[in-house]
């Protein structure tokens, strides 16, 4: 399996590329920001990610086919198509009429309210992804006005009319707390969520409750803390086998596996 910026093929296959370079080729950052600022990175290196993950499946992919068929294959994987193969619903737009994604900072293109609202003491974001959802949110807000209101009567107008939907529900949602908001959503069946920081995530009952953060131990720095692994199986349980190497921890069974002779490393190791 190869993993690089622009993949092992095509005019660019010889090129450097890094996740800010390859965010902005595949359109992330064009999309990202608000709708009068500039392009913005995603805050993680999502295309690094994604290509990790895509090469992963595909040597699984591999695997089966190698398993059917007995024969081996060389799996590419590039961090432009992890972030490009994202845009697959503004590809379905563009295809359709020939919109050109715009940013709208934490707003949807598809359905309207779909975003982050500020609260009395940070953020909140709800999502309203069809009409019944719509209709509630409307009564937990006490903005029934807005069901009669033309510009807002289904999700199509909602969404074109993004900004003045907005204006009119941000005044009431700065009137309560987010964890305020949280209860009556969650209680009306309305998808919301805070917008942590990352400590806040690290902290939240769910994460903690999956096992998202572990402890192991290193020959040198002793307990350390990482993040466990996000999928979860019903007959494996994740754990680490083994700490980060430390400095040629493995030089002898590498050079060894090259061919080199017990003398010859002992020479190199001099």
């Amino acid at each position: 399996c190869s993993i690089s910026g622009f993949g092992q093929t095509g005019p660019y296959k010889n090129r450097g590329g890094f996740d800010l370079i390859l965010q902005g080729m595949s359109s992330i950052m064009d999309v990202t920001g608000e709708p009068e600022g500039p392009p913005l990175k995603v805050g993680y290196p999502v295309t690094d990610m994604g290509a990790g993950t895509n090469g992963a499946l595909g040597i699984l992919a591999a695997i089966i086919y190698r398993n059917k068929t007995g024969k081996g294959q060389w799996v590419d994987a590039s961090l432009l198509e992890a972030g490009f193969a994202w845009a697959l619903l503004a590809a379905g737009n563009y295809f359709a009429d020939g919109e050109i994604p715009k940013r709208q900072g934490s707003a949807s293109p598809q359905s309207a309210p779909y975003q982050a609202f500020k609260t009395a003491d940070g953020y909140i974001n709800v999502g309203c992804g069809n009409e019944r959802l719509w209709v509630t949110f409307c009564e937990v807000t006490e903005l029934q006005d807005l069901l009669h209101d033309p510009m807002f009567c289904d999700n199509a107008l909602r969404t074109k009319n993004q900004r003045e939907l907005s204006i009119k529900i941000e005044p009431l949602m700065a009137r309560r707390k987010t964890r305020e908001w949280m209860e009556l959503f969650n209680k009306a069946g309305i998808p919301c969520g805070p917008i942590y920081s990352f400590k806040e995530a690290l902290e939240d009952p769910q994460i903690v409750s999956r096992n998202m953060i572990i402890k192991y131990q290193h020959p040198k720095s002793g307990e350390i803390s990482s993040l466990g692994f996000p999928i979860k199986f019903s007959r494996c349980e994740f754990s680490v086998k083994a700490p980060p190497p430390l400095l040629g921890e493995h030089n002898i069974e590498i050079l060894s596996t090259l061919g080199f002779s017990e003398e010859e490393i002992k020479m190199l190791e001099r």
